[in-house]
């Protein structure tokens, strides 16, 4: 098992081990001011009629993960790339990161407008958003060279032209790479090269060559030489690329400074998480109810049992059928996996996502439920999709089929379907928050300072470590509660001082508890004040003082509940269990049991389980089960006590 990164360490450990690089002559470079100047440099020897094979610390073959991804689509044009190379440039294509025009002639010594364009495909895909700034050269239009100057990650060579001709170099690319790293996360630590050529580092490159260096990200040529004006290729680029958005999505384990940055061996994308061994979880409350359910046991060990649907790989094991009691029912908690922390299951789509007790994030489930790997096929097994993860969150098939990451150092995450049809009522817009309506296999980079997120219907809501609730999506009948009905592909600030927050999947209703521990409502159906909106029914767009003393509150289809500070549970709305012993619908709230730490109810289905985490940590479960009438049973001694 890897061990958990401290975030301090993160962005100086990007594990990119790969730099293989060519010498060839170059005599641009990258100015101090910003403006680039014309520089002597040491002339390297003339590869330009034989590519030697790169001499490169460690080689390829051991820092490159060797990713047996069978669903990646093949890349064109290929077989113009050295054969160290295909790995990488595949997943690079498979990621969205290799412009269309690039996708050929991979040896070919990169340009400073080709190296701009790598750059923009790797920001605007990590970010997941479209650089808007720009900057102007007399002497190129080049759309991604003035977005590259836009956000000040490239300059000129002087008297307003760029060169967009002339090949890169090797300090050149150094210093972009530390740029763009500083414009998409923050600026690497100030460290001096260590290579035998320093001298002959430009000054303006020698601070960006030493990070970039301990980073992990461009080493030697061999003989600890930098060669800094030696040429850099299209594949070496792009591979470098790659480092870059392993590392800025959690898809690599970025080692601490100093430690050999080979440590991680564990292959990314297609590793199993102990099967066989599977443990606990934890999502708020440490379970995840729905007609199949989860539960995290004191020790660590993730339990599943309920409904399965046939032939889906809701367990996280290939041969499931050894799980087949009574059909497809699991009447007790069945083992799954072990060393969890946190569980979050998708009750539409058959998927799963946990957190282990390393920080790290696996995934498994169904293609379309968007698994995460960059991938649409079936994940029958736990894949390892980032490190450094704090919370998850995975929305069901009511709002899209979703799943949003909170990582340790606070930076929200996002992937899987990502459309929103605004139909006749409204714009079309992004269920993501990221700006854009494509859908993304792998993880996007949302929003930071962020500490827990939860959906509605096809709407999201995040709660910042300041404690203001931002929310974007669907708000044909004002949902978000931002004063308006405009559907929003960005988070918009709603309010500030809020403790906890839920919203239902069916009912477009909004939940917040305020640092004072009031309770507030908005939305359509039934919000507790005593009466059922349904629809565009007259729906509250404005918040409604609902209760006081209120710690918690959790919300399902049609069904709201609320922990107050005494640990009673209430409950409002549909009422299709008979919560209580009380019949009908629950236009307020009412006091249904006691001693109550934290609940789970399923988003889109409250006829298949209520989940209750008692005092003592006992787990309790409401259900009418396959006809068996309204049960409150203990179900587990001791759950994973929520934070």
């Amino acid at each position: 098992m890897q061990p958990k990164i401290k975030k301090t360490t993160r962005i100086i450990c990007i594990l990119l081990i790969f730099n293989m690089i060519l010498s060839t002559t170059s005599i641009l470079a990258f100015g101090n001011s910003g403006d680039e100047i014309i520089a002597p440099g040491v002339v390297g020897p003339d590869y330009t009629t034989s590519i030697p094979s790169p001499v490169v610390e460690p080689s390829p073959e051991e820092s490159l993960e060797q990713l047996s991804h069978s669903n990646y689509s093949t890349p064109p044009n290929l077989n113009t790339a050295s054969d160290w190379a295909h790995s990488g440039i595949t997943q690079a294509y498979n990621h969205g990161i290799i412009p269309a025009n690039l996708q050929t002639s991979f040896t070919a010594n990169a340009t400073r407008a080709e190296f701009a364009a790598f750059a923009v495909a790797l920001y605007e895909t990590v970010t997941g958003r479209e650089i808007t700034e720009r900057a102007t050269f007399n002497d190129t239009n080049d759309m991604n060279v003035q977005k590259m100057g836009g956000l000040g990650v490239v300059g000129g060579v002087g008297n307003g032209n760029f060169n967009p001709n002339g090949t890169i170099t090797r300090q050149e690319a150094a210093v972009m790479l530390s740029r763009l790293i500083e414009r998409i996360d923050q600026p690497l630590p100030i460290v001096a090269p260590t290579f035998a050529d320093n001298a002959q580092i430009a000054g303006w490159a020698t601070q960006a060559v030493g990070q970039i260096q301990a980073a992990g990200i461009m080493g030697g040529v061999g003989n600890n030489q930098f060669n800094p004006t030696g040429n850099f290729t299209r594949e070496q680029s792009i591979i470098t690329m790659l480092r870059l958005f392993d590392g800025f999505t959690g898809r690599v384990a970025w080692p601490n400074a100093g430690q050999d940055v080979t440590d991680d061996s564990t292959p990314i994308g297609t590793g199993t998480a102990n099967i066989g061994v599977i443990s606990s979880a934890q999502r708020a409350a440490g379970v995840s109810a729905g007609q199949l359910n989860f539960a995290v046991q004191s020790n660590g060990d993730l339990m599943a049992w309920g409904l399965r649907a046939g032939g889906q790989p809701i367990l996280g094991r290939r041969d499931f059928t050894a799980f087949n009691l009574e059909g497809h029912i699991y009447n007790y908690p069945t083992f799954v996996l072990d060393n969890v922390i946190a569980v979050s299951h998708n009750y539409g789509s058959n998927s799963i996502r946990v957190i282990r007790n390393d920080g790290s994030l696996w995934s498994w489930g169904i293609g379309a439920s968007f698994v995460g790997d960059g991938t649409t096929a079936d994940a029958h097994e736990p894949v390892l999709i980032m490190r450094d993860v704090a919370y998850v969150h995975n929305a069901g098939h009511q709002t899209g089929r979703q799943t949003f990451v909170v990582r340790t150092d606070g930076r929200l995450y996002a992937w899987g379907e990502n459309f929103g049809f605004g139909g006749s009522r409204g714009n079309n817009f992004s269920l993501l928050g990221d700006g854009t309506t494509t859908n993304r296999l792998y993880p996007v980079y949302i929003m930071s300072d962020v500490v827990s997120v939860t959906t509605g219907s096809n709407s999201t809501y995040v709660i910042r470590t300041d404690g203001s609730l931002w929310a974007w999506g669907r708000n044909d009948i004002g949902q978000l509660g931002d004063g308006t009905t405009i559907n929003r592909s960005s988070p918009v600030h709603v309010m500030d001082n809020v403790s906890a927050v839920s919203a239902g999947a069916g009912h477009d209703n909004v939940f917040v508890v305020t640092t004072d521990g009031i309770l507030y409502a908005w939305g359509s159906g039934f919000l507790g004040d005593g009466e059922h909106r349904f629809g565009f029914n007259n729906p509250i767009r404005q918040p409604i003082r609902i209760m006081e003393n209120v710690v918690a509150t959790y919300t399902g289809l049609g069904m709201t509940f609320a922990i107050r500070e005494d640990n009673t549970l209430w409950a409002w709305g549909a009422n299709g269990l008979q919560l209580g012993g009380i019949t009908g619908q629950l236009l307020t709230p009412v006091q249904i049991k006691d001693d109550v730490m934290a609940v789970s109810v399923s988003p889109y289905d409250l006829r298949s389980a209520l989940l209750v985490i008692r005092t003592d940590g006992s787990l309790w479960e409401w259900h009418n089960r396959y006809g068996t009438g309204r049960n409150f049973e203990q179900v587990m001694d001791s759950v994973l006590i929520p934070n």
